[in-house]
């Protein structure tokens, strides 16, 4: 066992000196890469703190937020069932938060499907995971379809990408597209974990050689003061936010950037937005907006919520026949 754990430990301390090497030009390079970035990636803006009555102004007829939830019981695929819900919650108190569900089981979804066959050389398994990913994404756009037409807010947050909902969820986002273009709402995402690659792509010529690998996250992390925002040019955003106008921001004294996107349509208010999250947010928080985390809080499905449902609504030999994986019936 000791032999076990000093070969573990040796894997970390290589892992740790590699990530050092990756980072050791960070710091020294900050000044460089922020003018960089306002050069020939967008415009940075040192954003305003809002008082309660300018987000009051900015959003009259209030904010809703919207996020989802996923939780699963059972096995590996395709013996397993998800239950989703998505929510979407006025900041008007008025009105009453919508809720909606779904039951999700490869079960039935893939009864035709050989579980070990390809298609264009993605695994069954993969498939059914972003099928999954994509009814997710249908149900929070069903929501804030039916929040639209129901409490007609200024602002629409969604917790995610638009990119993302578009496409994972075409029809259904096409609808809420037009939608919000249609009634005036302001429809925003607000992205927590930046997974895209922007930054180098328009700097690889510029970059260290060290550095030319790095995703937007590690790039900016640390760069941008608490309330100042990059506006990405629209030539720097690439195919997959056609139509979109985005941005990064830090919002918090958390050195983590997020990111937020738009319908390019609305890009005149791009900083009253990025200004809006920035006062919903609180300073010692993560970075995002108090408003999207406490839905985010009322939507989530727990591990000990699962458990009550399945038990509850599944009988027991269904139960122990389809969604009990083996392991858990070991002696040790």
């Amino acid at each position: 066992m000791l032999d076990i754990e000093k070969e573990l430990k040796d894997k970390l301390l290589k892992f740790n000196d590699t990530l050092k090497k990756r980072y050791k030009n960070g710091s020294g390079f900050n000044v460089t890469l922020l003018n960089l970035l306002e050069q020939h990636v967008g415009r940075l803006t040192k954003l305003s703190r809002l008082a309660p009555q300018q987000v009051a102004a900015i959003a009259p007829k209030g904010i809703v937020a919207v996020d989802g939830s996923i939780n699963t019981a059972g096995s590996s695929y395709p013996h397993y069932v998800a239950v989703m819900r998505s929510m979407a919650q006025s900041t008007f108190a008025c009105h009453e938060p919508i809720y909606k569900y779904e039951i999700y089981s490869p079960l039935f979804e893939d009864k035709d499907v050989d579980i070990n066959a390809e298609v264009d050389g993605v695994p069954a398994a993969v498939q059914d995971e972003n099928r999954r990913s994509a009814h997710m994404a249908c149900l929070e756009i069903e929501a804030a379809i039916e929040a639209i037409e129901r409490m007609a807010p200024s602002v629409l947050m969604m917790d995610g990408s638009l990119a993302q909902f578009r496409i994972k969820c075409r029809d259904t986002w096409e609808k809420l597209y037009r939608l919000v273009l249609e009634r005036d709402v302001l429809l925003i995402g607000v992205v927590e974990e930046i997974k895209t690659a922007i930054i180098k792509q328009a700097l690889k010529d510029y970059l260290p050689d060290d550095m030319k690998d790095m995703y937007d996250r590690e790039l900016i992390f640390g760069i941008l003061s608490p309330g100042q925002m990059l506006a990405i040019d629209e030539d720097c955003l690439g195919q997959g936010k056609l139509g979109l106008a985005a941005c990064f921001m830090r919002t918090s004294m958390d050195p983590h950037p997020i990111a937020m996107d738009m319908p390019a349509e609305q890009s005149d208010h791009m900083e009253d937005m990025a200004a809006l999250v920035y006062a919903l947010t609180p300073q010692d928080g993560r970075g995002i907006p108090l408003w999207l985390d406490m839905v985010d809080n009322q939507v989530r499905i727990t591990n000990q919520m699962m458990e009550a449902l399945i038990d509850e609504y599944i009988d027991a030999d269904l139960r122990h026949r389809l969604l009990v994986a083996k392991r858990q019936n070991r002696d040790i």
